[in-house]
């Protein structure tokens, strides 16, 4: 892949995972990267040669998290990649600022952390996923992925899974759709009586449960297995008819 010229920074004090950020980059063919592990260095860094994209780890080394380097700079307006643990309580700090280009979730698997860096450096990130722009007709969804539009069936969606503000719809064939979209969102487009969340992080659909272990609190789907949470238990209880 040809060389990009855009500059590229990566503010994350785990070192292993900031060379993976870095090697994937790399492999994207984008090789103007900078890394910093200190919110200090990384907001004069920014201030004295602002990058045109920020990869930020919300919390990092020294009193600046990296949330404060990015209220500091929001004036600049450079999109920012955030990349942090689960339930992190700064979330909603990030979401507040409009140059937050995504959020993604630790640990961050190597395709969704691909496909969401392609779509950040090539401006999807800007538009906000909408019902209308997803709905087609009845029964079916229209969801875009990189620069393809997609049509699906809702009897084909099997379970999605939340990963940041970005969701993995998975389809019977085994293939899935890495959109931009929280799942309480998107869970509010699919029929209730059909779609149900089971955990934090997944939905399911009933069309394609096989059986849940109680005991181990996991539900087999096709294809999968996907985590029970004790507060979704009743609910999914109640759509099998228990």
């Amino acid at each position: 892949m040809a060389d990009h010229a855009l500059d590229i920074l990566i503010v994350e004090d785990n070192f292993s995972f900031a060379i993976e950020l870095q090697m994937l980059l790399k492999a994207l063919g984008y090789t103007n990267l900078t890394l910093i592990d200190e919110g200090e260095k990384a907001l004069e860094s920014i201030k004295a040669d602002p990058p045109d994209l920020i990869l930020m780890d919300i919390h990092l080394k020294g009193q600046l998290l990296g949330i404060d380097v990015a209220e500091a700079i929001a004036h600049l307006k450079i999109p920012i990649l955030f990349i942090s643990v689960a339930e992190d309580s700064l979330y909603e700090r990030a979401q507040q600022l409009p140059s937050t280009a995504g959020y993604l979730i630790k640990p961050v698997h190597p395709i969704t952390l691909h496909s969401a860096i392609e779509l950040v450096l090539s401006g999807v990130e800007q538009e906000r996923f909408s019902a209308a722009r997803h709905l087609s007709r009845p029964g079916t969804l229209i969801l875009k992925q990189e620069q393809t539009l997609n049509k699906v069936e809702l009897n084909d969606i099997v379970y999605a899974k939340s990963e940041g503000n970005y969701l993995r719809v998975y389809v019977a064939n085994a293939d899935f759709y890495l959109i931009r979209s929280s799942l309480k969102h998107f869970l509010s487009l699919l029929p209730s009586s059909q779609f149900l969340q089971v955990h934090k992080q997944y939905f399911i659909s009933i069309r394609h449960f096989k059986s849940v272990d109680l005991r181990e609190m996991v539900i087999a789907m096709e294809g999968a297995n996907i985590p029970l949470g004790e507060s979704y238990r009743r609910s999914l209880m109640a759509m099998l008819g228990y």
